[in-house]
């Protein structure tokens, strides 16, 4: 996360988020929010899917906890 501005309060907020790009099961993202037409926060992540994927995960934890 970075601070560019203070964020005022009481002030409608825009926040946009898309993705850079995908690098096999890495998924590389980024976001910003303006207030007034300024940036005043914006940050990157990085999301890794599980080896053998959300379905193979999700199976696993309802072998577990029912």
């Amino acid at each position: 996360m970075r601070y560019h501005r203070r964020t005022p309060l009481n002030t409608e907020l825009h926040l946009r988020g898309w993705v850079e790009k995908v690098e096999g099961r890495k998924t590389f993202v980024r976001a910003e929010m303006h207030a007034n037409g300024e940036l005043t926060a914006s940050c990157d992540g990085v999301f890794i899917q599980p080896a053998g994927g959300m379905t193979r995960l999700h199976e696993s934890y309802i072998e577990r906890h029912g």
